[in-house]
């Protein structure tokens, strides 16, 4: 069954119109709500944690990876938002966990899988 044409007029029409894109805009801003809204519970817990554990505590050095690790999901990969909080999770974890432990282990990769995604994409890491 074909469209009537002038059903398919104001169809392409309307499409010509809007900006094809726009219609992810609505689905964008959600997404960056819950980024903003991750963010700032993260940094509650991790205020909350250095104050209850201490700055040097493997807790709180988890939740600076998992920090970094939002941030990088939410596409803020640059040197000055993701990095300090993967070197200061990995200073806390070499310190109290050693240099061979698991979680030394896993923020390494972190910081070595983030630089080569941004030399292979052309960014800065």
């Amino acid at each position: 069954m074909q469209r009537p044409e002038a059903i398919e007029s104001v169809h392409t029409d309307f499409l010509d119109a809007t900006d094809k894109d726009s219609f992810l805009l609505p689905s964008l801003a959600l997404a960056e709500a819950a980024f903003a809204e991750a963010e700032a519970n993260y940094c509650r817990a991790l205020e909350a944690i250095e104050h209850a554990r201490g700055p040097n505590h493997p807790e709180t050095a988890t939740f600076h990876r998992h920090l970094a690790e939002l941030e990088h999901a939410r596409g803020r990969a640059a040197e000055e938002e993701v990095e300090p909080l993967l070197r200061q999770a990995l200073s806390i974890f070499e310190t109290t966990t050693g240099p061979d432990s698991s979680e030394v282990a896993h923020v390494v990769l972190g910081i070595s899988s983030r630089k080569q995604l941004a030399e292979a994409l052309g960014m800065q890491a």
